[in-house]
């Protein structure tokens, strides 16, 4: 998958992300204590979406552009 601006790919659970506010949003927990990666089910129940090509994004911008969000 082609990486460029700020789409990016978290190295610990492999998810790739439209931006860097939607990376930050995946991450839950302490720093130093329990911070870790947000499930796919956790993330569609902050209201994320994936995108057809396969990046999470905040929120959705146009229905008819995103895949189906059932994990």
């Amino acid at each position: 998958m082609k990486l460029n601006g700020t789409r990016n790919q978290c190295r610990s659970c492999n998810e790739y992300f439209s931006s860097n506010e939607s990376f930050d949003m995946h991450r839950i927990g302490e720093h130093g204590k329990d911070r870790r990666c947000a499930t796919p089910e956790e993330m569609l129940i902050k209201k994320m979406v994936k995108s057809q090509r396969g990046f999470w994004l905040r929120r959705a911008r146009k229905e008819e552009t995103y895949a189906k969000n059932t994990v």
